[in-house]
């Protein structure tokens, strides 16, 4: 797949630094990792940080992880009309993958 480049990231990685932790560093890693062999370039933090974590576990249950993946719009989307683009399946298909691989971490 080839995307074009340009002079933002085409994802972007949140994780929650808060005063307590909800994204460790190995998860961190997996998430950039799993884009940049995609051939994806990746920001971490920048423009902004954090994720949304439910209130239930926030603050409450350290085992709970929570990262947040942005993808900028104009690879899956005509940002004029709205419309899927033509990149749209394939950028759902990185997130299934990457879903996969999310539940295959959560298990070690």
């Amino acid at each position: 797949m080839s995307w074009r480049p340009a002079p933002k990231s085409e994802w972007v990685r949140h994780t929650r630094r808060r005063a307590v932790e909800q994204c460790c560093e190995d998860l961190r890693a997996l998430a950039e990792a799993y884009f940049r062999r995609q051939g994806l370039s990746v920001g971490v933090d920048r423009p902004f940080s954090g994720t949304l974590v439910p209130n239930a576990v926030f603050r409450k249950d350290r085992r709970f992880q929570s990262v947040m993946i942005e993808v900028r719009r104009d690879l899956y989307m005509d940002e004029t009309t709205a419309e899927k683009g033509p990149q749209f399946g394939s950028v759902q298909n990185l997130l299934t993958d990457f879903r996969i691989v999310l539940a295959e971490w959560s298990e070690h």
